[in-house]
């Protein structure tokens, strides 16, 4: 079994760009990142943590068709059978009639499922750990309970509020339902929330080099390249020449691109308020300052915009 790390590094984490961090689904999106992080660290070459999410749930005394088990994860019912499907080639799942409707199937974990599930365990609990490190015990519980209070009624709910280790999974269940909230609500600025993001961080720092961006927001260039070239076809972002280095191109706004940013902070501002009606002011500030601390580097790491700056 691969060693378990014991403290989180931060040496890839960089503040939030400032422009940002009032938007919860985009310091979710920066909590995922690094909770994926720290799994392919935990589990190089194992499981993904969701087969030890279905495991424990089928070693309940609950019955669970694929459908439901669909519902309570929150992902399509073609996800669940291809999972499904490798955990039964495994050995670790079986498919049997339900007794109670013979026309359909119900889910069974298998004795070697069990096992899998109790080897799994360590390495899902320091994943656990490590991804609300930051935060006290009663801080995790308090953030536990501000995004619960988020989700929608329901099975994915329901799934929440019963399931072990509910931290990191809570954290995974928001993140999803927050980007599925704001894409929606950007659908008709021909924009996703990733992109978003980008011209939010760029109208910061224009006329800025496209790594400068890749950097400041942390993501690989690989990554800002493919953003670029959609804000650029869309005529959101030019590529000029940078005028303290002509030797490279730097990236600024167009003016429709300023313009479909200011319709964008709006459309994204009403989910917002969909928080503070939940939570109320002091709560919505409470859970940014909780999800901050779970992606800013430590105190006295130095951030390399910081330390380029001159003095």
């Amino acid at each position: 079994m691969t060693e378990l790390t014991t403290h989180a590094d931060h040496s890839d984490q960089r503040p939030v760009p400032g422009s940002l961090g009032d938007y919860v689904g985009y310091l979710l999106r920066r909590v995922f990142d690094r909770q994926e992080r720290l799994r392919r660290e935990l589990l190089p070459d194992g499981p993904h943590p969701r087969d030890y999410a279905v495991l424990s749930m089928l070693c309940g005394d609950e019955s669970y068709s694929q459908q439901r088990l669909a519902d309570l994860l929150d992902v399509s019912g073609t996800i669940v059978v291809k999972l499904i499907d490798r955990l039964e080639e495994q050995g670790l799942v079986e498919r049997r009639r339900n007794p109670g409707d013979r026309r359909s199937y119900i889910l069974a974990v298998t004795e070697q499922g069990r096992r899998a599930r109790d080897e799994l365990a360590p390495a899902v609990e320091r994943l656990e750990a490590l991804v609300t490190e930051p935060l006290s015990a009663a801080e995790t519980e308090r953030l536990i309970r501000l995004l619960h209070a988020l989700l929608p009624p329901g099975p994915t709910r329901e799934a929440v509020g019963t399931a072990e280790h509910r931290g990191a999974f809570l954290l995974l269940k928001a993140y999803y339902h927050f980007r599925d909230r704001n894409d929606a609500a950007l659908a008709g600025h021909g924009i996703a929330a990733r992109h978003f993001g980008a011209l939010n961080v760029l109208s910061e720092l224009e006329p800025c080099p496209q790594q400068r961006l890749a950097r400041r927001m942390g993501i690989a260039e690989s990554v800002m390249v493919q953003f670029v070239d959609h804000l650029e076809s869309a005529g959101l972002v030019e590529r000029a020449r940078d005028p303290a280095d002509r030797r490279r191109y730097a990236l600024r706004l167009t003016e429709r691109g300023h313009t479909r940013l200011t319709a964008a902070r709006a459309a994204v501002a009403a989910t917002h308020h969909d928080i503070t009606a939940v939570l109320g002011q002091d709560g919505h500030r409470e859970l940014r300052s909780l999800l901050r601390r779970l992606t800013d580097p430590p105190p006295g790491t130095e951030d390399d915009e910081t330390a380029k700056r001159p003095s």
